[in-house]
């Protein structure tokens, strides 16, 4: 999972002065620590796995500044942890429907 986002990374320019803070290299070379704690049942039969793994996905895209290569790249990578972690990634009523990358 962070290996797929990280490949999707995008430099971090600085919003001031405009100058890259984070290069593309640079963030392959960084270690990620991942730390989290849920308070959903779990094994209670309502995806609390997925909303976890969903919600690493969504934090990951957010601090590599990732950009999907084709639409609904992350939520490939979110179901390679849960596969109902695709539903978890949007809001309001989702249809999970089998796919690939085109």
């Amino acid at each position: 999972c962070v290996d797929g986002v990280r490949a999707l990374a995008t430099e971090k320019i600085d919003s001031d002065t405009k100058e890259v803070i984070v290069s593309k290299d640079d963030w392959k070379k960084m270690h990620v620590y991942i730390a989290s704690y849920n308070t959903f049942p779990t094994a209670a039969g309502l995806a609390s796995s997925a909303a976890g793994y969903a919600a690493l996905v969504a934090a990951l895209v957010e601090l590599f500044g990732a950009k999907e290569s084709y639409p609904g790249e992350f939520t490939a990578i979110a179901r390679q942890g849960s596969g109902s972690a695709c539903r978890s990634l949007y809001g309001g009523f989702v249809a999970w429907r089998a796919g690939g990358e085109k």
